[in-house]
């Protein structure tokens, strides 16, 4: 939270830059994840996609676009809301070869299709790695 707050200090500063900006979606999504800050998904979703305005590659914002559904969907399965966790986890699957993926990412990913019964996704993405 301190961090989060300090970076909308600076935005005052700095109200056009993208980097800022950036941190400042990127850490509201860390927030949300461990239920630290309540969070309007629109808005989120909103500002995310104005990223591009202030120079953001659209591969980060693809990236941050995954890790939102990321955490939509473990949101959604607490409330055991499976017909729009299905959608995020389609969401995600659609996008993530949006952005360049390290091995750890493939992994993690793999093991998030797998946690979601979506073991045909984990094998698809793995298979040209294995």
């Amino acid at each position: 939270m301190i961090v989060y707050n300090e970076l909308l200090e600076l935005e005052k500063l700095v109200p056009k830059n993208g980097e800022v900006k950036y941190n400042i979606a990127a850490i509201k999504i860390k927030l949300w994840r461990f239920r630290a800050l309540e969070i309007n998904e629109a808005k989120l979703k909103n500002q995310i996609y104005s990223l591009k305005n202030y120079g953001i590659e659209s591969s980060l914002i693809s990236r941050m676009m995954v890790n939102f559904h990321i955490i939509k969907a473990e949101n959604l399965m607490r409330k055991r809301d499976y017909e729009n966790k299905d959608k995020s986890v389609a969401f995600i699957k659609n996008n993530y070869k949006k952005f360049y993926l390290s091995d750890y990412d493939y992994l993690s990913l793999a093991q998030f299709f797998s946690y979601y019964a979506n073991i045909d996704l984990a094998v698809e993405l793995l298979e040209s790695k294995a």
